[in-house]
């Protein structure tokens, strides 16, 4: 291997829109890590990619110095991707990971804020979670095409099945699992605890306070209502134990737990969502 390239040791595998690119941000200040501008590599989810023969050349990074001797790769697609963590482990057996769970309606809703903003023709948050209903992860035969990646705002929230998955591939020994609501309350804590995880010395990290890709608080779109809100608690209700069981995380203040518990009325839940995003009806 050519000296000022680096290998990718450790991952941030998801999930999506639960701080990943904050933390990405905030790692890449440490002297030994390698910093890069583009923190998704997208390397393990390709499915176009020969597997069977499979060039691991391309996922290294060039390093800026002689002090940055680990990469990391941030892609929060891959704990979802059903082949992703099974072709890393087949890459390095040895690979450090680390996932952040955020409360998963409230993923949902900043999923789907995320593209109703960027995008043109994405439906109202209540059609796509009715589209994007589904007790189980969709099998795998239907990832092969890109539209899956679009319509997975609801299936992203089943966190207890991707991890069961993924503790297949990677003991839960070479797993950091953060919760999303702490590490931002804490992201100097959150960056300790990862460099604690990946054997490295302890940083103080700059700019702590600016949170990245955080959702827009003005969208021209129609109110959540109680009703989709009860559609998404029902979707979940199944696998928050079994993510709860695996991760050993306390959820109990998530806002799903509590409708689940009874500590929260789902018209509640739509209307602080609603006001997060500053959705008053068209």
């Amino acid at each position: 291997m050519p000296p000022n390239r680096v290998p990718f040791t450790f991952s941030i595998v998801g999930v999506q829109k639960a701080a990943t690119s904050t933390l990405y941000d905030l790692l890449i200040q440490h002297r030994s890590i390698v910093s890069a501008k583009k923190k998704e590599r997208h390397f393990f989810d390709k499915n176009a990619f020969d597997w069977d023969d499979p060039d691991y050349s391309g996922y290294k990074i060039r390093r800026h110095s002689p002090e940055e001797t680990v990469a990391g790769d941030a892609t929060p697609s891959y704990i979802f991707w059903p082949y992703a963590l099974p072709r890393m482990r087949a890459y390095r057996a040895d690979m450090s990971l680390v996932a952040c769970f955020r409360d998963p309606v409230e993923r949902a809703f900043s999923h789907w804020n995320m593209d109703y903003v960027r995008r043109q023709g994405v439906k109202q948050f209540g059609e796509a979670v009715r589209i994007g209903r589904a007790s189980e992860i969709p099998p795998q035969e239907e990832w092969a095409f890109p539209a899956m990646r679009r319509r997975s705002t609801v299936a992203r929230g089943l966190y207890g099945a991707q991890l069961q998955r993924g503790l297949k591939s990677f003991p839960r020994e070479q797993w950091l699992l953060l919760e999303f609501r702490a590490t931002v309350k804490d992201l100097p804590g959150a960056c300790a605890a990862i460099t604690d995880h990946l054997g490295l010395e302890r940083f103080t990290p700059e700019q702590t306070e600016a949170v990245r890709n955080a959702s827009s608080t003005s969208v021209d779109a129609d109110p959540v209502t109680a009703e989709d809100v009860e559609i998404l608690v029902s979707e979940y209700a199944d696998d928050l134990p079994l993510f709860t069981r695996l991760s050993g995380l306390d959820v109990s203040a998530w806002p799903t737990a509590r409708v689940l518990a009874g500590d929260l009325a789902p018209g509640d839940l739509a209307a602080t969502l609603n006001a997060k995003a500053g959705l008053t009806g068209r």
